[in-house]
């Protein structure tokens, strides 16, 4: 490619100071070259003036609260479209980038006109293995294309999926122009459940690049639930269906209901309470803001939109 378009990676930190040095070492040494934005969550680890002190080409916001993924995603994307960037790449502060991982994400995205978003393969933080909920996400939602090449590095092939999860997208700017930002409904996961809905009600699609791969260092473990984080986990749950607009909110009434009676029998017999009571304190909190909602799945229709 004699000519590269422009790309802007976003990292959104919080007391990531650990991992922020290889991740942006990362996007720095790639051999497609990006411009770095960095959104600071109100980091109290340092990471901001580790960034000051050995990313000075870094373009750094600093927000004093903690905004989320989401919000915070959102800043970083509009300074991209001020700076005319052609694609916007996000990236977790847990994650670092091979070399060729970028190019190879920008060549899938243009052989593919349909593409939204581009996701690499994410391993894990060793390299030796895919990542458990990456690899979970893709079998789930695979609709053409091979899992059992996706992490060799030498294959070419990609993947077409429902859902993949944002800890590193590509997205193309004219995608974003149509689908908007993230949703800010969302306090932390799920957005990228809803923004991906949004891609796929624009008529975009969500393409897996083979070869094209991250390190995502994080726990490689099940999540083990108490009370609290059922409780938020359910939450985001319902709302992720409630506003998933390519459904018809009747029918996505009606999932939530099911859910919500399966789970609590299911948890009942199990002798597990707390998730019991989680799951209705979840399903109380959502009541009280189904107008809300409502009226966030209409909004969510709107070209631009969240920006």
């Amino acid at each position: 490619m004699n000519v590269f378009l422009s790309v802007y990676a976003i990292v959104v930190s919080y007391n990531g100071k650990q991992w922020l040095e290889k991740c942006l070492s990362s996007l720095q040494g790639s051999e497609y070259p990006v411009s770095i934005i960095v959104v600071d969550n109100g980091s109290t680890d340092g990471s901001v003036e580790l960034i000051k002190r050995k990313f000075s080409n870094v373009k750094l916001i600093v927000s004093k609260d903690n905004l989320g993924f989401g919000k915070a995603n959102n800043l970083g994307i509009k300074h991209a479209l001020l700076n005319n960037a052609d694609f916007v790449f996000l990236l977790n502060q847990d994650a670092w980038v091979k070399k060729d991982c970028i190019g190879k994400l920008v060549d899938c995205s243009l052989r593919n006109g349909d593409a939204g978003i581009v996701s690499p393969v994410q391993m894990d933080g060793s390299g030796m293995r895919m990542d458990n909920k990456f690899k979970q996400h893709v079998e789930k939602y695979l609709i053409e294309g091979d899992i059992s090449e996706l992490d060799q590095e030498f294959i070419n092939t990609t993947a077409k999926v429902e859902f993949v999860n944002a800890a590193a997208w590509l997205i193309k700017v004219d995608c974003i122009l149509q689908v908007g930002g993230f949703n800010p409904l969302f306090p932390h996961y799920g957005e990228d459940n809803e923004y991906t809905g949004r891609i796929h009600y624009h008529g975009y699609k969500l393409y897996v690049q083979a070869g094209a791969l991250i390190n995502h260092d994080r726990d490689q473990k099940e999540d083990d639930f108490g009370y609290i984080g059922w409780k938020n986990r359910e939450y985001v749950s319902f709302m992720k269906h409630l506003l998933n607009i390519n459904k018809s909110y009747t029918s996505c009434v009606w999932v939530c209901i099911d859910k919500f009676a399966r789970e609590v029998i299911y948890f009942t017999i199990k002798g597990k309470l707390a998730h019991v009571f989680g799951e209705i304190a979840a399903s109380l909190k959502i009541l009280v803001r189904l107008n809300a909602l409502k009226r966030n799945r209409e909004e969510a229709k709107k070209t631009g939109v969240f920006l």
